[in-house]
Order: structure tokens, then C-alpha cells, then sequence
């Protein structure tokens, strides 16, 4: 039942992007990167939203933030802070690659999970 309806969500992912992401997580056996995969193939409706205020809330030096969603812009980030996510507003992803760093969630695919936080 549950395979069944992933099939299906997946058929109606229009973002090529997404797919090509669930088919990398898919290989990853650890429960970080399942619950990742749980997340991204949600309705758009449904996905996560965190706005910036929130990642320099819980920002821990040395690692890397994942957001299996959107990140907006609430207050200017932290220097150095690190943050890897499916997509951002502009005016967020300006202040991300000028105070810190901004990546896609499949670049960090190969990093060590202990590097890694997720925000939910």
C-alpha cells in the first residue's frame, strides 16, 4: 500500500530535479536520508518552509542545515552559517551566499551524517 502510493506521488513530481534527488536518496540506507526522501516527494502544499530566523536559531557551528523544502528570508543569517535545501526565495539566497554558504540538498548527498542536522 505504502509503495503504491509513492509510485504514484512520484508520477505526479513535475520537477525533474526532485525525482533525480528521490532516486539518489533511494540508495542511502541510513534513517536520515529516509526521512529526507519521505519529505521532498510531499505535496508542494505540504513541504517545509523555514525562514532564516529559525536556522540562526538552532545553527551549531561546524554544521551543515538541511531543509527538505524552502528557506525564507526572516532576519540576515549568521556568518559561516551553512545551509543545503531544495530551493530558496532570492532575497534569502542572496544573504545565504553572502554570509555563509548555500547548496542543494544532492551536494551534500556523500557528506557524513554526523556533519548533518535537518530542521523540521
Amino acid at each position: 500500500m505504502i509503495i503504491m502510493n509513492i509510485k504514484r506521488r512520484l508520477k505526479l513530481i513535475e520537477r525533474p530535479d526532485i525525482k533525480e534527488l528521490y532516486a539518489l536518496l533511494a540508495r542511502k540506507k541510513e534513517p536520515f536520508w529516509k526521512k529526507i526522501r519521505e519529505i521532498i516527494i510531499k505535496p508542494k502544499r505540504k513541504r517545509i518552509k523555514v525562514s532564516t530566523t529559525k536556522l540562526n536559531k538552532f545553527y551549531k557551528e561546524g554544521k551543515i542545515i538541511v531543509v527538505p523544502g524552502k528557506v525564507l528570508l526572516g532576519e540576515i543569517p549568521k556568518n559561516g552559517i551553512k545551509v543545503a535545501a531544495l530551493s530558496a526565495s532570492k532575497k534569502a539566497l542572496k544573504y545565504l551566499k553572502e554570509s555563509g554558504e548555500f547548496m542543494h540538498i544532492k551536494d551534500i548527498i556523500n557528506y557524513p551524517v554526523k556533519d548533518l542536522m535537518v530542521i523540521i
